[in-house]
């Protein structure tokens, strides 16, 4: 259709496009760094409820000031849950087994999500800011995935893990046998936690350790398994710390 043959309405929602695109290239020009934030077991309501309640209010605010880019990608795996609702996971879960220090690790499904989700997602990243300038985190399943990345994504800036552990036979004690470089980790558990038991938390931090990892440990006193603001301004802290883009120096 020529130009001056589309319709008032055509040409207004062109314009309406082009000033959006425009305005999305210029927030990106700003960011200086960037946080994929992972889901939990079909969470994402509730993972921008409490984003949006920490520092009264104004966690993406607080990132966009700073030149923080978030990012909340989509679950690939359908998986239904007790009640019957269907909901997005990082890979399935056959029957949601109770979780435990020795379940098998599904390496090849975490992979999978991985390579399909999170790879074109840090390629981008790495092109716009350079993958050290990257922090990956979550709460629950989505910290446990966030966990990986000590795997599949170690030349990234850190983790944050709430509420999340790794099993006994996680491939990711097998691969800092290595003693290649990978990022730190922050990790926040609450003590009354009832799916995900504090003592795996710890259990978890304490075998970073061992393994030469830089992480530290934040327990949340009498916590469920939940996200509080406490916990997520101690990651905004963190997560500006690691980004180089609080008031001090980033720390190895």
């Amino acid at each position: 259709m020529a130009q001056g043959c589309r319709s008032p309405i055509t040409r207004l929602i062109l314009t309406a496009l082009v000033s959006c695109s425009s305005s999305r290239l210029l927030l990106r020009k700003h960011y200086k760094g960037a946080i994929i934030f992972l889901r939990p077991l079909g969470g994402l309501q509730r993972v921008y409820q409490h984003l949006n309640e920490a520092d009264d209010g104004k966690f993406f605010e607080t990132m966009e000031k700073a030149g923080v880019e978030v990012i909340l990608p989509r679950a690939p795996f359908r998986v239904k849950l007790p009640s019957g609702v269907d909901a997005q996971a990082w890979w399935p879960l056959p029957g949601l087994p109770r979780l435990k220090m020795d379940k098998p690790e599904d390496t090849a499904s975490a992979k999978e999500s991985f390579d399909q989700v999170l790879a074109p997602i840090l390629q981008r990243l790495e092109t716009s800011y350079g993958l050290d300038k990257v922090i990956v985190g979550g709460f629950s399943m989505g910290a446990e995935f966030a966990l990986q990345m000590l795997n599949f994504a170690p030349q990234i800036g850190g983790i944050f893990c709430m509420g999340g552990f790794l099993p006994d036979d996680s491939a990711v004690w097998k691969a800092l046998k290595s003693g290649d470089k990978r990022p730190p980790v922050w990790m926040g558990h609450g003590t009354n936690d009832s799916m995900v038991p504090y003592d795996y938390g710890v259990a978890t931090y304490q075998r970073l350790l061992s393994e030469g990892i830089s992480a530290e440990f934040h327990t949340v006193q009498d916590l469920d398994h939940h996200m509080v603001n406490e916990e997520i301004g101690a990651i905004v802290s963190w997560s500006l710390h690691r980004l180089g883009l609080d008031d001090g120096e980033t720390g190895d």
